[in-house]
């Protein structure tokens, strides 16, 4: 099957090498690389520029991660796009995990997962091991979302149900298009053996930040497609509240500290952006 992937990036130059030298070595080999410059002002456009075998097109200027994906669906040669972030690489078969799935005419979109690569302190363990980009460890037919650092879409459905939303300008254009999708009577596919290391590196104020920010974005979402905000804030309860509890109990003051402050932040950013 004939497919594209395609690639958003902003002052991505300390990744950005290291995730096209791993979809480049994929098998199967994409039939095209397409890589967005969102108006980046470090030497991300040099580098891939580098690539002879990837097609570049540079933004003027940033313009957010919705309107580059919506670009990068409008100049990708194929109806299968495969979409992965700037920091994120490709482990092995990872295009051929999402691949399997794309025969079926119900699924629209086809998620991977994220694993964290950065452990090396408190904060970077702690968000590689509770708070990972996946949905489960097991696939899901019908998924309520995909992961947007690691996906694969269908260029006709995309564009039928609109493209990204480019109010979303760095994050929850993934759940806003999810819920368009499924609105529309189609499938998202959850295949947790596609699976990217993410190269993101925080101290604990950014991965609390980065807590907030989705929280945020997550319920304008949630807004804007009419959907119950209790389809996000249960799970994210039981999950935050509940392990911090737990942590607490056990006297692990320091994870227990984690879990309730990422909480925090969370409920701050979608009450941000319900009133918003």
């Amino acid at each position: 099957m004939d497919f594209s992937v395609a690639i958003c990036a902003h002052n991505a130059s300390r990744t950005i090498s290291a995730v096209l030298d791993a979809a480049l070595l994929q098998n199967p080999v994409p039939n095209e690389v397409v890589v967005i410059d969102d108006g980046s002002t470090d030497s991300t456009a040099k580098i891939v520029s580098q690539f002879t075998n990837v097609r570049l097109i540079t933004l003027p200027e940033n313009v957010g991660i919705a309107v580059a994906r919506n670009r990068a669906i409008e100049e990708s040669k194929h109806d299968l796009i495969i979409f992965i972030d700037a920091d994120a690489v490709v482990k092995p078969n990872c295009f051929e995990a999402l691949l399997k799935h794309a025969s079926n005419s119900d699924v629209a979109a086809i998620s991977g997962r994220g694993e964290e690569f950065y452990r090396y302190d408190f904060s970077n363990r702690f968000r590689a091991l509770h708070a990972p980009q996946s949905l489960s460890s097991e696939p899901i037919e019908d998924a309520p979302m995909f992961m947007g650092l690691c996906f694969a879409i269908r260029k006709g459905i995309a564009q039928k149900v609109g493209g990204f939303d480019p109010k979303f300008r760095t994050n929850g254009e993934d759940a806003d298009m999810s819920f368009r999708i499924k609105k529309a009577g189609f499938k998202i596919y959850y295949e947790p053996t596609a699976v990217v290391e993410h190269l993101k590196f925080d101290g604990f104020f950014g991965i609390v930040f980065q807590r907030f920010r989705f929280g945020y974005w997550m319920m304008r979402a949630l807004k804007k497609n009419r959907v119950p905000s209790g389809w996000f804030i249960k799970p994210a309860t039981k999950n935050l509240v509940g392990n911090g509890i737990n942590r607490l109990k056990r006297l692990k003051l320091k994870e227990a500290a984690m879990f309730f402050a990422l909480y925090l932040a969370q409920i701050s950013g979608m009450a941000t952006g319900f009133f918003g």
